[in-house]
């Protein structure tokens, strides 16, 4: 579900009038992340701030760029349902010159009641090569924290940044990594289940990213939306569907004069899953997880790979790859095919 966020010159505009102080210093981030109706439209709400109407018609899933306010004081917010007269969440916010803030609504009003999640943010420039990445769980999934704790793990099961027990409304500080491309996925604190597997995202130099976990109430799936101070990733995260893969593994690649000088070794993430596999030869199928696997295939007597490159695979799907070209008509490649294993239609051929 893609979501934009909302372009709020007019919301600024309202605040800004609310200010007693002389200097328009602290800004904010409005979000609103609480899932708490079974449709988009069902879950518009209007923001008051100190009593006037200051955003309108905001659905879940949408945020705003930096609004300034008019200066250091009290705010009292106030969501509303849109068309009612009901005040769904209210909360007093002390803001502060010279500072910015994240505000998000969450909850869903059955398993995690409606409430607003006020954030300091931290806007200063990373190191150079570097990246700040915040944590948030906006998802309200179960009805105990306990039950809504999940860990923040890479490709390799390993916890980073400590955050091993992130209950729902929990945020991390500011995580300081290398600007690079990243494989994490949510999890349950034990690491055994993934409840959120992101596709790897790209995290340039000089980022400053709130990433915040949504849904899981309402028929809303859980998912990854991206807050960002300068350059983002796409936006919401580009998610994997959870479950498990079959796939099956095929040698077209007719790049030897003898059936021998075909043979190959194929390497998934670093390690060898066949060898000596000749041209025209497949596989059973093989059982994997959703996510992105590097396949890197080597001549039999070779170290240097002759084809490489990642596939990303889907959950509950099923899969062909095929190594494929001559090496000198056509390249050698890796060709990735969805497969369809239903019965076809009665009287037909699939």
């Amino acid at each position: 579900m893609f979501r934009k966020p909302i372009v709020a010159g007019t919301l600024a505009l309202a605040l800004i009038s609310f200010g007693s102080g002389a200097l328009a210093n602290a800004r904010v981030t409005v979000g609103h992340f609480a899932p708490f109706a079974p449709t988009l439209q069902g879950t518009s709400v209007s923001i008051r701030v100190n009593g006037q109407t200051a955003l309108q018609n905001v659905q879940f899933g949408q945020f705003t760029e930096y609004l300034t306010l008019g200066g250091a004081g009290s705010y009292t917010v106030e969501v509303l349902p849109t068309g009612t007269n009901t005040v769904a969440i209210s909360a007093t916010l002390d803001l502060a010159d010279n500072t910015d803030y994240t505000v998000l609504a969450v909850g869903d009003g059955s398993n995690q009641a409606l409430s607003l999640l006020p954030l300091v943010d931290d806007n200063s420039a990373p190191p150079a090569g570097q990246v700040k990445v915040r944590v948030v769980h906006a998802a309200p999934f179960a009805n105990t924290l306990a039950a809504t704790e999940v860990s923040v793990r890479d490709n390799n099961n390993a916890i980073v940044g400590g955050l091993g027990r992130v209950p729902f409304k929990g945020a991390s500080g500011y995580l300081t990594l290398p600007a690079a491309t990243y494989d994490l996925k949510v999890a349950t604190p034990d690491g055994n289940t993934t409840l959120i597997d992101p596709k790897p995202a790209a995290l340039p130099a000089g980022g400053i990213l709130t990433l915040v976990a949504t849904g899981g109430a309402n028929g809303y799936a859980t998912g990854i939306t991206a807050i960002a101070a300068g350059a983002a990733p796409s936006n919401p995260l580009p998610t994997f569907a959870i479950g498990p893969v079959k796939v099956r593994v095929a040698h077209f690649a007719p790049f030897a004069a003898t059936l021998d000088g075909t043979a190959v070794r194929v390497q998934v993430n670093g390690a060898e899953v066949l060898s000596n596999f000749k041209f025209r030869e497949f596989t059973s199928e093989l059982d994997l997880t959703q996510g992105s696997y590097q396949i890197e295939v080597f001549p039999q007597a070779s170290a240097t790979a002759a084809i490489s490159g990642t596939v990303e695979l889907d959950g509950n799907k099923s899969y062909t790859l095929a190594a494929v070209g001559n090496g000198s008509l056509q390249p050698l490649a890796l060709q990735q095919f969805e497969d369809r294993n239903g019965a076809a239609p009665a009287g037909q051929y699939a």
